[in-house]
């Protein structure tokens, strides 16, 4: 009887010209953020480097820094038989694979058109495909998931990568140096406490949209745009940073910002404001007057090396309770006595 309404149901679907909804995702990616930063601080000194030598989501026949694009699908159907298992579950829900694996060979030419090494310049080729029937789920520890793929030119979700029950959200994009776009309108952030470093290094990313980000439980945002040094445009109208208790370095070596709306910053539990704007060499003016800094313990080298700011408005809430040596060192600003 079941089935025959079930049957029914489909076909009034069909008649009415209504396609079957999508499934829902539940395959959930590995995750483990900690554990492998962990294991690689154990064998190499050089972190950057060694997250760019780790293996794809356990696959050692490919490392980090060879893979140029990476693709979410909602369907296991083109999967090839070489596609390897990275669910959580192990129950092979979530897969991966590589296509074009092989490493593309640039000729050098000298200034006479001669031939200097036929072999050299070799540029990664690699496109990696994650794939889960109705969408990739995003493991809670989704810490440095995409860290060190430095040669990834594009990240192309889909609207197939769930992202709202993740917490920790720690270096998930950290030197992704490649990239000069990154499109997140689709994540859920409701659940993330940790956003630490989390696009520092992405240093050709020339914009990023983050109205859409829900930071209202994050806690940590140290140096979340660090050395983002081709940032030129970032959106934060709507963030709501209540929860947050360290900012320290969070726009440092943002050489290419020339403005930044801040007017959505709640600022009434941060603790820690160093060096937040140092080295923005470009920025001219600041908007702070939605900045309470009553509890901030330290702000030494804030506004360190901002050479072309001009003007830094601010509010009676704006006080020096702790560190705020070299503060203005190496800007045309002056502190009041």
């Amino acid at each position: 009887m079941r089935r025959r309404i079930a049957a029914l149901a489909l076909m009034a679907a069909l008649l009415l010209g209504l396609a079957p909804a999508r499934a829902e995702a539940s395959g959930v990616l590995m995750g483990g953020g900690e554990r492998t930063l962990y294991k690689l601080m154990l064998t190499d000194g050089n972190i950057d480097e060694a997250l760019a030598d780790a293996a794809v989501f356990g696959n050692e026949e490919f490392a980090r820094r060879d893979v140029r694009s990476i693709t979410f699908l909602d369907s296991l159907e083109d999967a090839p038989s070489d596609a390897w298992d990275v669910s959580a579950a192990g129950d092979a829900s979530v897969l991966a694979w590589i296509a074009n694996g092989e490493p593309e060979y640039h000729l050098t030419i000298d200034g006479e058109g001669s031939l200097i090494a036929p072999d050299s310049g070799m540029g990664p080729a690699a496109e990696l495909y994650i794939a889960a029937e109705g969408g990739v789920v995003a493991n809670p520890d989704s810490a440095w998931l995409f860290s060190g793929y430095r040669s990834v030119e594009s990240i192309d979700f889909n609207g197939c990568f769930s992202t709202a029950g993740v917490e920790d959200m720690t270096a998930m994009f950290q030197n992704c140096e490649s990239l000069t776009g990154l499109d997140l309108s689709g994540f859920d952030t409701g659940a993330a406490r940790d956003m630490f470093q989390m696009f520092a290094g992405c240093s050709r990313l020339a914009s990023l949209d983050l109205s859409g980000f829900d930071a209202s439980l994050v806690e940590d945002m140290r140096g979340m745009f660090y050395d983002c040094d081709s940032l030129r445009e970032l959106n934060l109208s709507g963030l709501n940073t209540g929860s947050a208790v360290y900012m320290s370095e969070m726009f440092y070596g943002c050489h290419s910002l020339e403005g930044l709306d801040l007017s959505s910053f709640d600022t009434a539990r941060v603790e820690y404001m160093e060096n937040m704007f140092g080295d923005c060499g470009a920025l001219a003016r600041l908007d702070l007057y939605s900045f309470d800094t009553r509890r901030v313990r330290d702000m030494s080298g804030m506004f360190k090396f901002c050479e072309s700011i001009q003007d830094v408005i601010v509010s009676e809430d704006f006080v020096m309770n702790g560190r705020a040596e070299s503060m203005l060192d190496y800007t045309p600003l002056k502190r009041d006595a």
